[in-house]
Formats: C-alpha cells, sequence, structure tokens
C-alpha cells in the first residue's frame, strides 16, 4: 500500500467537541453492480516529445494487441504499469484500475453458448430477424456512404466479410442495448483486428488496411454518424 493511500485511510474527522472518528465510520457501503469493458495492459512506454502514454492494449480471448495514446489528463488521476486495466463506462468515461482491484471487482462475461447457433454465435431461430435488420442497416448505411461519395456495394453483392461483420454489429447491440454508439466502431474494430486488418490511409480488402482503425473519438465526424446511425437502427428494430 502506497503511503498516499495509507494517509487517505487514515484521515480523520474532526466534530464540534474535538472528537476524532475514523473516516470509514462516516461512510456508507455500495456494491457495484455496472457493466463496463475493458482491456489489459500489456506495455506502458513513454516516448520521446509526445506528451501522451503510449499503450498497447490486449484484446480479451484473442493475441491480437493494439496501441493506445492514453492523454495526459488521464494519466494525470493515475500512471498505469503493466497488468492494469484500461476501462471504458457506459457514458465513454474512460479511466484506469489496478490489476487487483479490478480483477477483484469484475467477471468477464461471456457470450452464452446457445444451443443450436451458427459460427457467428446466433441461435438459429433469430437468424432470419437478425439478418433482416444487418440487411437494413448495410442500405442505409450504403445511401450515406453514396451522399459522402464513398462506393459500397449492395447487401446481394457484399463479400461475405462484410455481411457477417454487420451480422455480428446488430447482435453485438442487441446483446447490449445501452451500449453507447462508440462501443459499435470498437467491436467492430476489435473484430477487424482479429482478422488481421491494420490501419492505413485508403481501405484495401486486399491488404486489409482501413483508414477508420483508429480509436472512435480519432475518427472524422462523418465516419462516427455511422456507428450512431447503426446503432439507432438496430435499437429502433428491436423496440418496434
Amino acid at each position: 500500500m502506497s503511503e498516499q493511500t495509507e494517509e487517505l485511510i487514515n484521515v480523520l474527522v474532526c466534530g464540534n467537541d474535538g472528537a476524532t472518528v475514523h473516516i470509514r465510520e462516516v461512510m456508507a457501503e455500495f456494491q457495484c453492480f455496472k457493466v463496463v469493458q475493458a482491456a489489459e495492459i500489456k506495455s506502458v512506454a513513454k516516448l520521446e516529445e509526445q506528451p501522451e502514454l503510449s499503450l498497447i492494449i490486449g484484446i480479451p480471448g484473442t493475441d491480437v494487441q493494439l496501441p493506445y495514446l492514453a492523454s495526459t489528463e488521464l494519466t494525470a488521476r493515475y500512471k498505469p504499469v503493466a497488468g492494469d486495466y484500461l476501462v471504458l463506462y457506459e457514458n465513454d468515461y474512460v479511466s484506469f484500475s489496478p490489476k487487483e482491484v479490478f480483477e477483484d471487482g469484475y467477471n468477464k462475461i461471456e457470450f452464452a453458448d446457445f444451443e443450436g447457433a451458427d459460427e457467428l454465435g446466433i441461435p438459429k431461430e433469430h437468424m432470419g430477424q437478425v439478418t433482416a435488420i444487418a440487411k437494413m442497416c448495410h442500405e442505409v448505411n450504403r445511401a450515406y456512404c453514396k451522399a459522402l461519395r464513398e462506393e459500397q456495394p449492395s447487401w446481394e453483392m457484399a463479400p461475405q466479410w462484410q455481411i457477417d461483420s454487420a451480422i455480428k454489429g446488430v447482435a453485438f447491440h442487441i446483446l447490449n442495448p445501452d451500449a453507447p454508439a462508440s462501443a459499435s466502431h470498437d467491436s467492430w474494430m476489435a473484430e477487424k483486428a482479429i482478422q488481421g486488418w491494420k490501419y492505413g490511409k485508403v481501405k484495401d480488402a486486399d491488404k486489409k488496411e482501413h483508414p477508420c482503425m483508429v480509436p472512435f473519438h480519432h475518427l472524422p465526424v462523418e465516419q462516427q454518424a455511422k456507428d450512431f446511425i447503426f446503432s439507432t437502427i438496430v435499437k429502433q428494430a428491436i423496440q418496434g
């Protein structure tokens, strides 16, 4: 335990009569039930002439590792070490959590092993509905891309990886109905990274390079809009 932590725990509160009580005696107990997204920090480095801290985070359940630049505002609150966790909350608030604290407080949510589920992990009885929603998302996105002068194939002409990506995106939002639009991008990027995709200035399916392989807040506004549109369509479809 650090000296700073010890000092905080041992703070005493003085009453009007001069009596003292331990700070713990005036605090209530709370239990956390919130769901968060998190990734383990594999390494931490400080690069020359760069104020941000350079991290390498691991995608849970895979051997894939991705770079992440932690802002000075973020590291001012806590400087992480390898083994700690980068945590994303529902309101897009990001923080670090020490390894022991995080692992004692959270259990990893595993996708249900549905009987009769296909290779995408979606029960066969729901596959038709999920696919229909995915097609709707794809075609609305295609129309939006056309306005941006970006070419996208129709659902019928789309390659299988693109269809699977849309279906997985729909399944993600069905399983996580309160997830923000940024989570849609995070899920998409993690799936792409697992498949071997990386950042590139121009989208190139043969080289597996994509300009959107960056954190959500680094995306241009018109690209962020795609995730807002996608998540909104799914939410309206399952609520309607």
